[in-house]
């Protein structure tokens, strides 16, 4: 899906990952002022949740 996403938006910078193990690095090195997350994170336990969210409040690296 990936590649053929890339070959509609050429110009675009599009990452694969597995977000229950946290973002790919490239997305950990910014701040984000909003997370819109429809359809992703009921996949997540709680405790996934609560980890995963509570990495954005913290500085990028």
């Amino acid at each position: 899906m990936v590649a053929l996403a890339q070959e509609q938006m050429p110009k675009a910078t599009l990452l694969k990952g597995d977000f229950s193990k946290g973002l790919v690095e490239p997305l950990c090195q910014r701040k984000y002022d909003a997370i819109i997350a429809t359809y992703s994170l009921h996949h997540l336990t709680d405790i996934q949740k609560v980890t995963f969210l509570k990495r954005f409040g913290d500085k990028p690296k």
